[in-house]
């Protein structure tokens, strides 16, 4: 049961990392670029920086996820 907890911990930091990084790239293109192409079209190593960002905070993300799964209650 434990081990279920730490995957879901973990699916669901993953997710949320996931869902914010997307959601603020979406972001920046409506509100900065004004629908005129996207951060890639901009600054072509952006991509790069940008995947490398996402990863590390998918990674960080699951991690926490799973402490956090793990400080609840054992059964």
């Amino acid at each position: 049961m434990t081990v279920i907890r730490v995957l879901l911990g973990a699916l669901l930091g993953a997710i949320t990392a996931t869902t914010l990084a997307w959601s603020g790239l979406y972001a920046y293109g409506v509100l900065v670029r004004h629908g005129q192409g996207s951060l890639f079209d901009t600054n072509p190593s952006a991509a790069n920086d940008f995947f490398i960002a996402w990863g590390c905070a998918v990674v960080l993300a699951a991690v926490v996820g799973a402490g956090l799964a793990l400080r609840g209650k054992r059964s």
